[in-house]
């Protein structure tokens, strides 16, 4: 049903994005993507490690100063913190707030650091030698003050207790290949401002089997936070003029943050229309999702479940004109949905229509070969150096293992 309803935006012109965690429909889609629309794709892939796409966390807009630069700072700061909070949710409401503290610190000193990453901040936390570089001539009293009496003061072992948190969230990307390619570039090489306001179309291939569910978790919620970014920038486009533009996720318990959801209720004002499928909820973070979502959807469509949570649910949407196990003994393919309108309306019932045909394999070698030429970088391995040791039992040769996307450097 997915499938069909995103094609039916694209054949019409308008602009879409599609996360997928699965990878299946990501490759199905640019498999039936009109002609006239091929150069109108990002396909977004971190599988393609030979053409990695740039997607720097810590990017700002140009050209801004003074207090639209401190806001946007701000903005981006709360994206990046969500994003990390989301794939690492901890209960502990101590541990939460001292990772929450040590991240803010560490990317409000980053944005001091030119074409600075996600990476640069786990520099800063991780080698004495930069950090004292890049924070020894702090303008900011507060995070100048920060590093000295916080970090600055404490022994070796109580550093790794504090710090150990936001290091341990952004290292794990590190180490993945994904991750440090498209990460790591200093600039972005999509613009998701261009992206909603020239109705391009976006398809994420975020396959956990490719990625691993974590690494998946991480690119879904950074497209996410990166989109509510943009729609948000759309305050300085006036009402009329905002175009319309329609946002579709797979399993949308997986990647959306709290922060995101503080965009649905005003998601029309921006022209962003949302689409989110979820298989379940039967965990509580996913009940008390939903219940967020169906406190500002429009439109709500249920299939088959077998979840007495899930039945109970949509039991109460269509009350009461379902009953108790209609919905877990629904036909494949089948659904009831109750569509939003100013009185109400007894649900209806209806089947899914399939795409029409298997796709074209050269369609969607067309629209990975353009995206690739429009948004990606070829990627180069690094020839391997000599590395120094003071320890003669080591290998004095190793691969270099980090690639062409540096961590900034700051000269002393």
């Amino acid at each position: 049903m997915l499938e069909y309803a995103i094609m039916q935006d694209i054949r019409a012109g308008k602009g879409v994005a599609v996360v997928d965690p699965h990878g299946d429909s990501a490759r199905n889609l640019i498999s039936h993507i009109p002609k006239e629309r091929i150069k109108d794709v990002v396909y977004l892939n971190p599988s393609d490690l030979d053409y990695p796409i740039g997607l720097n966390l810590l990017e700002l807009p140009e050209d801004l100063n003074g207090s639209e630069l401190a806001h946007a700072k701000d903005m981006v700061t709360e994206a990046v913190i969500s994003v990390l909070q989301k794939i690492f949710d901890d209960n502990s409401d101590t541990n939460a707030y001292r990772v929450e503290r040590i991240l803010r610190n560490a990317i409000h000193t980053a944005f001091t650091v030119k074409d600075a990453t996600l990476f640069t901040v786990l520099r800063l936390l991780t080698d004495s030698t930069y950090r004292k570089k890049v924070t020894r001539n702090l303008k900011d009293e507060s995070l100048a003050r920060f590093w000295k009496e916080e970090l600055g003061k404490a022994g070796d072992m109580q550093r790794v207790k504090i710090s150990g948190g936001p290091i341990t969230r952004i290292e794990r990307f590190e180490r993945s290949e994904s991750a440090r390619r498209m990460l790591g570039q200093a600039k972005s090489t999509i613009d998701f401002d261009d992206i909603l306001n020239s109705s391009k179309i976006l398809i994420c291939n975020f396959s956990k089997g490719r990625l691993g569910e974590s690494t998946s978790t991480l690119f879904g919620t950074t497209v996410l936070a990166k989109l509510q970014l943009a729609a948000w920038r759309r305050d300085e486009i006036a009402a009329k003029d905002r175009v319309p533009f329609y946002l579709y996720v797979d399993e949308f318990q997986n990647f959306a943050s709290e922060s995101f959801l503080g965009l649905f209720s005003e998601a029309r004002k921006y022209k962003l229309f949302l689409t989110m499928a979820q298989q379940s909820v039967s965990q509580l973070q996913a009940k008390t999702m939903i219940n967020t979502i169906l406190d500002n959807v429009g439109t709500i469509v249920g299939f088959r479940s077998k979840s007495k949570d899930t039945e109970k649910l949509l039991l109460h949407q269509f009350s009461p004109h379902i009953e108790p196990g209609e919905i877990g003994n629904l036909p494949t393919y089948n659904f009831y949905v109750k569509i939003a309108a100013l009185q109400s309306q007894e649900p209806m019932s209806g089947e899914t229509l399939l795409l029409e045909d298997k796709g074209s394999h050269k369609v969607a070698e067309a629209v990975i070969t353009n995206s690739r030429k429009q948004y990606a970088t070829k990627y180069e391995e690094k020839k391997s150096k000599q590395i120094k040791t003071d320890n003669p039992n080591k290998a004095t040769q190793k691969e270099n293992s980090e690639d062409d996307f540096d961590v900034p450097e700051v000269d002393a």
